[in-house]
């Protein structure tokens, strides 16, 4: 059965889906164009927005004019009205109204996404996968799919189950793969209830469980997916999760077979041929074997050529039968070789060419085909005696590596990402950070940037460019900058910190695997001071890992009193002590953060005493100023 798992990307997006996240204005769809048009001149937004909309799809009186859209779009979007972004960045996408302009499409689909309008999210994702007017980068593919994802959007779900299916992007996890098969196929998405059905059925990082796949093709089988729909019809055959049934087999491999799935069209015209499932129709098998054979599938060929041999389902022709068995026989089909060696062995359909002949059979042996017995050999070369049997064998090496080079020019015909431009720097890793002053200042940990070409900060408003504004490398902290206003967090003075109180840190520790939203871990102050009795660290217990580095050490009160640097490495200090030590990690008390900050005229503040709110309470407020950072260079 063909199990594998193909990795499509919707692109094609109606523009008007922008409006579906609309928030209450002056102005709505069921607005009067000329109301519209009253409220556009005197500069609303959303009265700008709705007559692109009406322009757009040609209705309420507005005759269809995508110039007109485009020019309301972009009067609306000027304004940071987030739908009318969204519109302006599909019409640079597709062209309509505006040349198209993929760069264009992605600075508006960036506005619109930072304002949480799912479909600039999912548009965003498309883009960065595809590496369209954005280098192609598929971390942010992830990310941007999983924003679009946790607000339901069932392509973005269904995309980002592929990328973790694959390890696109993201660390390969069939767990969460499934999660969000899951929540799309549940929404209707046929290729993830398609993708779902294959993991059920192959049992890789779950429980085997071929009666959920039929469940699962037999959805996307109903919503037309070509490919649940082959192996919904091989389950059907073969009685894989479902009781056996030749004639539902049938009806499921035709379905395939007329949507162009060569498999099901091959295995449609056996069905005839044999007549299992189906009444015995020759004809029938011939014009299936026909439809996948001009298709170049190999197996139909070789049936084609066979059909034409015999004269079954069609007219006789052996020159029609040495085409097809020559299609074959070039693909590297053995039993192709066979027939075609035995058909200029005998002059049939062919002008008679006995070294041919048996150059081929040669081929045909050396790919084992194991009907050819040593007689049919022999006699041909009893026949053509020493110097047609070396003739023979030469012609047989040349064929072969005529078949290898149009085989390895075809494979390099293969576009690949460098050829398309797609990549240019790779992740390096990603870390945490936290924003320390309203104007975009980040604190976080020097090696989290280490050789970086390039940083992007995850942010509330969406992933902003950051510079490097100075680093201290003999403390392991640095401060980025990028552009924008943020709500800011305080540094507070770390002097007054005791052994035992409570801390907690928010990051995104393995991000490619854990996802893109941030965690929390809360814990003590196991030391005053760190390895070695380092004065410039604390001992922590709150648990941390990889892609923590960097995040903010906060009080009861949701205020920094350091950033995460390290973690003990608990495999070398077993390898040397033979004990596994756990929940051993570090963070740079803010004393040693202080010059840095200084220099940008940032205080240090008092630490409060007492916890003023819950954990939850807290964390809310803290976490809006918590970002992930991500670092591009050169591997």
């Amino acid at each position: 059965m063909k199990n594998h798992i193909k990795y499509i990307i919707i692109s094609v997006i109606m523009l008007s889906l922008c409006s579906f996240a609309v928030a209450k204005d002056a102005f709505s769809e069921n607005s009067s164009l000329e109301d519209l048009k009253a409220g556009a001149d005197q500069g609303d937004a959303s009265a700008q927005y709705w007559i692109g909309v009406k322009y757009d799809r040609g209705e309420d009186g507005a005759e269809q004019n995508f110039e007109k859209a485009f020019a309301y779009y972009k009067k609306s979007a000027e304004q940071g009205y987030a739908p009318a972004q969204c519109s302006l960045g599909s019409m640079y996408d597709f062209g309509q109204g505006i040349a198209k302009d993929p760069q264009q499409a992605v600075y508006w689909y960036q506005k619109a996404a930072a304002q949480r309008i799912v479909l600039a999210q999912f548009s965003l994702g498309v883009k960065y996968y595809n590496g369209e007017g954005v280098t192609r980068d598929l971390l942010m593919a992830a990310y941007w799919f999983q924003q679009a994802a946790e607000q339901g959007d069932a392509r973005a779900q269904g995309n980002l189950g592929r990328m973790y299916a694959t390890g696109d992007g993201v660390s390969r996890e069939i767990k969460q793969a499934v999660y969000w098969y899951h929540k799309a196929a549940e929404q209707g998405n046929a290729d993830a209830q398609y993708s779902l059905g294959v993991i059920y059925f192959s049992g890789e990082g779950i429980a085997k469980d071929p009666r959920q796949a039929v469940y699962w093709w037999q959805k996307s089988a109903n919503l037309g997916n070509l490919d649940a729909q082959f192996n919904l019809a091989v389950s059907y055959f073969q009685g894989d999760g479902v009781a056996k049934d030749s004639k539902q087999a049938v009806y499921w491999f035709q379905k395939a077979a007329e949507q162009g799935n060569t498999d099901a069209q091959v295995n449609l015209g056996n069905r005839y041929s044999d007549g299992v499932g189906v009444a015995k129709d020759q004809g029938q098998a011939v014009y299936w074997y026909r439809k996948a054979a001009e298709q170049g599938i190999a197996a139909a060929q070789y049936n084609l050529g066979n059909r034409y041999r015999s004269g079954e389902g069609v007219a006789k022709d052996p020159r029609q039968a040495v085409y097809w068995y020559r299609r074959a026989a070039e693909q590297g089909m053995a039993s192709a070789q066979l027939n075609l060696g035995y058909m200029y062995a005998q002059g049939t359909g062919v002008l008679k060419d006995e070294i041919e002949g048996l150059a081929w059979y040669y081929l045909a042996r050396s790919n084992g085909e194991d009907r050819l017995s040593s007689d049919n050999i022999s006699i041909l070369e009893r026949q053509l005696g020493p110097n047609g049997v070396r003739a023979a064998q030469q012609k047989a090496r040349e064929i072969a590596r005529r078949l290898a080079s149009n085989s390895s020019n075809t494979d390099s015909q293969t576009p690949n990402a460098a050829a398309n431009g797609a990549v240019s720097m790779e992740v390096l890793g990603t870390g945490s950070g936290v924003i320390i002053s309203s104007d975009g200042l980040v604190l976080t940990a020097a090696h989290v940037i280490e050789g970086a070409k390039a940083i992007k900060i995850s942010t509330q408003q969406g992933l902003l460019d950051a510079t490097v504004v100075q680093v201290d490398a003999t403390n392991d902290v640095a401060l980025l900058r990028c552009k924008g206003q943020f709500g800011a967090l305080r540094v507070v003075n770390s002097k007054s910190i005791r052994l035992g109180q409570g801390v907690f840190t928010i990051g995104f520790p393995q991000a490619s695997l854990q996802g893109f939203s941030p965690k929390l871990t809360k814990g003590e102050i196991s030391s005053l001071a760190g390895m070695r009795d380092d004065p410039r660290h604390w001992q922590i217990s709150a648990p941390i890992q990889p892609g923590n580095s960097g995040g903010p050490l906060f009080d009861a009160n949701g205020d920094i009193i350091g950033i995460i640097v390290s973690k003990l490495d608990e495999i070398a200090v077993a390898e040397r002590t033979g004990n596994l030590t756990q929940n051993v990690n570090y963070a740079l008390k803010s004393a040693y953060i202080r010059p840095l900050l200084e220099e940008q005229n940032i205080t240090i503040g008092d630490t409060k005493d007492g916890q003023s709110a819950r954990l939850e309470d807290v964390a809310e407020r803290v976490q809006k100023s918590v970002v992930m950072v991500i670092s591009y260079g050169e591997r």
